[in-house]
């Protein structure tokens, strides 16, 4: 299954943001989790949650989700703040992307693509997904020990972000 689109990305070389299509493969909750779990992709228990959360909904296959991606390190670590990096996302006109990008981020690229990339944790900045127990939180593709990984963030607009973390936005083309 490919869910890069032209099976690639690539990296602006005006100011860094790295930018790539994303395609929805149209799967349901349940399929995204057993799909994870069959490639061998860690899924965080919060994730997993989240996963399953009535407020996570799929989107119809063959979705485009147009990604940028800000590098935390653009940022000097005093100023690296999550709401920092949404004032950028705003003026750069980018938006929130759909939370199911992290599933597909994980899905699309192995350790050496976020290896090239400079990017060991990705933070789509979407809209929150709520729990059961009523915490928010946010979907994070990640290498963890050389392994991709899914993990649920929350509280996520108080954080101090690693500066291999890229906050990715959706855009409009």
């Amino acid at each position: 299954m490919k869910t890069l689109a032209n099976n690639g990305w690539r990296e602006e070389k005006k100011d860094g943001v790295i930018t790539f299509t994303l395609l929805s493969p149209g799967m349901t909750k349940f399929e995204w989790v057993d799909h994870l779990e069959r490639k061998g992709k860690l899924i965080s228990p919060w994730a997993y949650e989240a996963l399953l959360s009535s407020d996570f909904e799929p989107c119809p296959k063959g979705t485009v989700h147009h990604i940028s991606v800000l590098n935390g390190m653009f940022w000097r670590h005093e100023d690296r703040t999550v709401a920092k990096v949404c004032e950028e996302g705003s003026a750069r006109l980018y938006h929130e992307p759909h939370p199911e990008t992290g599933c597909i981020i994980l899905d699309s690229l192995d350790y050496s693509k976020f290896y090239k990339m400079g990017i060991a944790i990705f933070m789509p900045m979407h809209k929150p997904i709520r729990l059961d127990d009523g915490k928010l939180c946010y979907l994070s593709p990640r290498v963890f020990d050389k392994k991709p990984s899914l993990f649920a963030y929350g509280n996520v607009l108080t954080c101090h972000p690693a500066r291999q973390l890229g906050f990715a936005f959706g855009y409009s083309k």
